[in-house]
């Protein structure tokens, strides 16, 4: 499978850059926060407006690092889990839902690709999270979810930049579609311009996109 092959392929994923603690020092710098919140509430009001998300339902955020979409989806729905496998960006997410008298959010200190998950969730989500740019991440998304997925990541070809290296090589959105496509799953594409702050300071706005996949009747 192509994306299977990039992934295997991307550097960063497979390096010791791309653990725990890589993501600890990322969270005492800025607190794991995003640029921006207009793309949390454009899936955030598809969502709702789609009635895949309402007063009783329980979401699963991988990798939230600081809480950015715990805090937004917190308020309209029944429970949010804020799962990481940074201890730090789990802390970082504890403590603003704290300050923002969020209750109703569990936390769970894990790594995906070794989680053993027995039960559904209504809504599983992934946004900007490196340990799902693979199938198998996917498909196993798709597996403990109920009623949707979504799945937030680049919407551009970037094999062979070097210039972002924890977006390089296997995160275009074109994988999970082609994907999703072939294994016969109904899914709307939202696309999303984000504004990335880059290395040298600079902002680069680059084309992102969010995949909300449906599993009702599936």
């Amino acid at each position: 499978m192509e994306w299977q092959e990039a992934y295997e392929k991307a550097g960063f994923y497979q390096s010791d850059t791309n653990k725990a603690d890589y993501w600890d020092k990322l969270a005492q710098i800025d607190g794991g926060g995003l640029a921006g919140t207009g793309h949390i509430e454009l899936i955030r009001d598809y969502l709702i407006h789609n009635k895949f998300l309402g007063a009783d339902s329980h979401v699963l955020d991988i990798g939230c690092g600081g809480g950015d979409y715990v805090t937004a989806f917190a308020p309209e729905c029944g429970h949010v889990t804020a799962m990481d496998y940074s201890a730090l960006m789990l802390d970082a997410c504890r403590k603003r839902c704290e300050d923002l008298g969020i209750d109703n959010v569990s936390y769970l200190y894990a790594d995906f690709d070794e989680l053993q998950i027995d039960h559904k969730y209504d809504c599983v989500m992934s946004c900007l999270n490196p340990a799902t740019y693979n199938p198998c991440a996917l498909n196993k998304m798709l597996l403990i979810a109920k009623r949707c997925v979504v799945y937030f990541t680049m919407d551009i070809a970037i094999e062979g930049s070097e210039k972002e290296p924890i977006y390089r090589g296997c995160n275009s959105v074109r994988y999970a579609q082609e994907y999703l496509k072939k294994n016969g799953y109904t899914f709307r594409k939202l696309p999303y311009l984000y504004s990335y702050h880059m290395p040298d300071g600079t902002n680069r706005d680059i084309p992102f996109a969010f995949l909300a996949i449906s599993l009702i009747n599936c």
